[in-house]
């Protein structure tokens, strides 16, 4: 579907104009000097198909001093009507026949990807200024579906977790170094020298118990010596205490000496015991830890590199003919004729054009219309370029043409508003 007729009046720097481009033509130049009205007759087109977004970068499409505007586009399968006024627009579209359509604006959409696209702006642009044109044009001929915001998000989220997850383990390397890997033998658990000192206290108090009773039998020992001299007198105070003595001697048998000094030994060096055990599970917590953040580190550029692989599928079945195409932060990529992918600017200024122009006929597939602004800066062998491949795609390309004086004239020639 291409345009057949256009009839435009008051729009922008237009009076009126009524173009019929040639049927057997695929270039349609719109000329003229600065101001009079030529970059009007290409925002017309654009204007009449595409108001929300036409208007944005045409804030004023109705002519000074005028009330009302009218474009109106002959598609052939549709006849496209745009009414405006300062503050307000309508769209009617009707068939050959008369049928009005229902809902103009959402048959147009169905059929328009995006007029803006300038194929031969977009090879002058920088590369941040191309990534951006070349996403906005697959958000919008997609739906939304193929969104490459989304992709640089999830990238970056990724990356400024792999960054912190980096300089944690930065951290804990840090740490890790001042601490000493334990070896075979060394204490893992603290030792408790409240427990310690309570087995001391009992173990002199049982030495003291022990002392107690050899004591007291020696002191019975010489009143049995003294007893004897008293036999008779003190023969029944003897008898009961041999039963105490006897009493002793079982007691001592069961109770063991215990070795003061070698706990007194134990209490002097735990200090050191507790800080090597608190040192090794020190360490090894922070072992713990390193492995989790650099496992954390593994997932992390494993998930970046699969944002990259889901983004180049989502490009690879976009409907743009972006095979060997690479987009990434700093901008668009391209694979040269080494197979090396090199930035979009470094290839070929024909090779650049005929990308472009492939990108924008892609993306209106339907109504095979394309606009170009700047055409008096294509050379020789853009314009044979841009001319091939309108023919060989059978596509319909507007061309805006700064003319250097009157007498330089070709196409459709814009004076004063008006078709000269």
């Amino acid at each position: 579907m291409k345009i057949i007729q256009l009839h435009a009046e008051n729009v922008k720097r237009l009076k009126a104009v009524d173009i019929t481009p040639d049927p057997n033509e695929n270039t349609v130049v719109i000329s003229g000097k600065n101001e009079n009205g030529k970059s009007s007759v290409i925002d017309s087109i654009w204007l009449a198909l595409q108001y929300r977004s036409a208007v944005k970068d045409n804030p004023q499409p109705l002519r000074k001093g005028e009330t009302k505007g009218i474009v109106t586009l002959d598609l052939g399968d549709y006849i496209v009507t745009r009414r405006f006024t300062e503050s307000d627009s309508s769209l009617e579209i009707r068939t050959p026949d008369g049928s009005k359509i229902t809902s103009p604006q959402k048959l147009l959409d169905g059929m328009i990807g995006d007029l803006s696209f300038d194929p031969w702006d977009f090879t002058r642009k920088s590369e941040q200024e191309q990534r951006t044109m070349l996403s906005d044009l697959l958000f919008k001929i997609t739906d939304g579906k193929l969104n490459l915001a989304d992709f640089d998000a999830k990238k970056q989220d990724a990356y400024d977790a792999r960054t912190e997850a980096n300089r944690e383990k930065k951290r804990l390397a840090s740490l890790l170094a001042n601490l000493r890997p334990p070896m075979d033998g060394e204490p893992t658990e603290e030792v408790s020298s409240a427990d310690l000192t309570r087995s001391i206290t009992d173990a002199i108090s049982v030495n003291q118990k022990i002392r107690d009773l050899e004591s007291e039998n020696n002191r019975l020992v010489k009143q049995e010596a003294d007893a004897r001299a008293e036999i008779v007198r003190l023969e029944n105070l003897v008898n009961d205490l041999k039963v105490k003595m006897t009493s002793n001697e079982l007691d001592l048998r069961k109770i063991e000496p215990q070795d003061v000094v070698f706990l007194q030994d134990q209490l002097k060096g735990i200090e050191e015991h507790n800080k090597r055990a608190r040192e090794i599970i020190e360490y090894k917590k922070m072992r713990v830890g390193l492995d989790a953040v650099e496992e954390e580190i593994t997932k992390l550029n494993a998930k970046m590199e699969l944002i990259d692989i889901e983004k180049a599928e989502a490009l690879e079945s976009a409907p743009l003919p972006v095979k060997g195409f690479t987009v990434n932060a700093e901008g668009v990529r391209i694979i040269n004729e080494d197979g090396e992918e090199v930035p979009f600017c470094q290839a070929s200024a024909a090779r650049r054009l005929k990308i472009s122009l492939a990108i924008a006929m892609a993306a209106n597939p339907t109504l095979r219309v394309i606009r170009i602004a700047d055409g008096s800066l294509l050379d020789d062998d853009s314009m044979a370029i841009l001319k091939d491949m309108a023919k060989d795609e059978d596509f319909q390309v507007w061309i805006e043409y700064a003319s250097r004086n009157a007498d330089d004239r070709i196409g459709v020639y814009i004076e004063d508003g008006k078709v000269a």
